[in-house]
């Protein structure tokens, strides 16, 4: 998404800023700025894993809702069709 792309671009520019600055920084400020980067990198993985669990909650909720409707479609054309029994070779329900 946006956010991790944005947040991505972000990391990589503050790890090519250092890269590029280190040889002029003290010991003290590569210390600090190296904490910042590793801060920055979890905070992508944070919100990378959590955008994942988003999607597939979103992914199973949409699953859960095509089954439903798939199921009263069938269950419409079966007694439609004047049919008794319908088993879903998958479930056996």
């Amino acid at each position: 998404t946006q956010d991790i792309q944005a947040e991505s671009k972000k990391f990589e520019k503050a790890k090519n800023d250092y890269i590029a600055q280190s040889s002029m920084m003290s010991e003290d400020a590569l210390k600090k700025k190296e904490k910042e980067l590793v801060k920055m990198e979890r905070d992508l993985k944070n919100l990378v894993a959590e955008k994942e669990e988003e999607l597939k909650m979103d992914m199973q909720i949409a699953t859960e809702t095509l089954a439903q409707d798939l199921e009263k479609a069938i269950t419409k054309l079966a007694q439609n069709e004047k049919i008794d029994i319908v088993i879903d070779k998958m479930t056996g329900r």
